[in-house]
This record gives structure tokens, sequence and C-alpha cells, in this order.
């Protein structure tokens, strides 16, 4: 829930920059700096899941981007960058470009398309996301070692995880990557289901969609004896919970009674 919620503040930050732009005839020939003001949030707060963003033209060239904005590389020879481009109903897409030349991989971003006044494509606007500020949530909400969390791209790979233990989709086990792809497969069929669950060599599996787009799935995985194991401990806490305030309640009868 937390992630879906993220993303989707990004979104509508993001549908936000493109409306100024549907005003414009041609946002090339505006000054950089209102360009970049649009670009840049109210006060300069960019949400914690938003590294930065970057306004390329239709050839895949970054013309503006905001401080910390990754380096691209080949954005024009993407699949995703092209569809976003060239297909009317492809408006919005999550991808991880090519890195340019000796920098550092970048952050996975989500591409929308950039139309003007007229209605014609003039651009991408790519939203790069914060992936340590979801790795750090989703750390924290760890129930133990067996416990991992994924975000899924629309291929079934991982792009973020709660260990640094899964950082590729090749570290995960053969049977565990095809039943990904399976049930994936399964969601991306059937719109209206939101989640699928499964197990299997004693392990609870769930997949469930992260964006109304169905291009985030966010993967959960935990041994069934241990979320047992909880339940069993939490049904006793619970009991001891209930004696006690049921003890509380007959010792504060006998108390107004001897008074």
């Amino acid at each position: 829930e937390h992630i879906t919620r993220a993303v989707e503040a990004v979104d509508l930050l993001s549908f936000s920059i493109v409306s100024n732009f549907a005003e414009q005839t041609q946002w090339h020939k505006l000054p950089t700096t209102q360009v970049l003001a649009w670009l840049i949030p109210p006060r300069n707060e960019f949400p914690p899941q938003l590294r930065a963003f970057s306004l390329t033209d239709t050839a895949g060239y970054v013309q503006v981007d905001t401080p910390k904005a990754p380096r691209f590389s080949r954005l024009a020879t993407a699949a995703d960058f092209a569809a976003l481009i060239g297909e009317k109903e492809t408006y919005r897409t999550v991808w991880q470009p090519a890195p340019a030349p000796n920098t550092t991989a970048p952050n996975y971003v989500i591409g929308y398309r950039v139309n003007n006044k007229y209605g014609q494509t003039d651009g991408v606007l790519l939203a790069s996301l914060q992936l340590s500020y979801f790795e750090k949530f989703c750390a924290e909400q760890r129930l133990d070692e067996t416990f991992e969390v994924l975000v899924l791209n629309k291929q079934g790979n991982p792009i973020i995880g709660c260990s640094k233990k899964v950082t590729s989709p090749h570290a995960l086990p053969a049977d565990l990557q095809k039943q990904i792809k399976r049930t994936l497969s399964q969601l991306q069929d059937h719109p209206e289901k939101k989640e699928e669950w499964y197990h299997a060599n004693g392990y609870l599996f769930a997949l469930t969609k992260a964006t109304t787009q169905d291009d985030l799935f966010v993967f959960a995985v935990s041994s069934e004896n241990r979320l047992l194991h909880l339940w069993h401990l939490y049904n006793i806490i619970g009991g001891l919970v209930l004696i006690l305030l049921f003890a509380l309640l007959i010792g504060s009868g006998f108390v107004l009674q001897l008074q």
C-alpha cells in the first residue's frame, strides 16, 4: 500500500508538470529558467521517493534537468522511449534507461509523454525514482530473515528489494522466477485481479499490483512456519490481554462492593 501511494504521488506531480507543457506550442523556445521552474516542485521540496526530473526532446536528448538527475545514454533506442514517442495509447511507462558512459547506473524512471497544445508529441518527462527510499522503508517492515519483498517491473525483474541479497532476477531461484512470470502473466491478462496468492516448498507467496497501469508489482515471500508461529504468538498475547482485562473488571467490581 505504501509503495502504491508513493508512486501515485510521483504520478500526480508529473502529470501537473506535463499539463504546463500542454498549453505551449514549442517549449524548446521558452527560456530554460521558465522550463526549469516547472520541473522543480514548490519550495524546491522533492518528495523523498523522487530523485529528479529530466525533460527530453523527441530525439531522446535531455534538454533540461533538475539537480541530482542521472545521465542517460541511448534513450532514443530504448523500446520504452520509442513507445512514448510513437504510440498514442502509451502515455506512461517504467523502465531503466542505459546510464551514460563512466557514470553509475541510474535509478528506474517513470516516463511521461509530453504533448503540446495541438496534441502533438513534443518530448518526454523522466521522473527518476529514489530507490534507497523504498529500500529503507521495505527493510524496516521485514518480519524476519525469511521475509522478503520485491518491487518488480512488468517483465518480472526485481528493481527494489528489502535486503541487499536480491539485486537482479538471477539472484532468485530458477523455479521461483518461473512462478513469478506465470503469476505475473495471469495478473496482466486479467485486469480485474489485484493480487494472487500461492504456496510451495514451505513458503507463502503473494504478488500484488502496485499501480493501476500494471507496470509495477509487489512480490512478497515468507516461511509458512514463521507466519504460523507469529499467528500463534499473537493469539497468545491477545488471550493474555483479554484475561488481564477480565481480571481488572472483576477486581474493580470487588473494590466497588467493598466501598
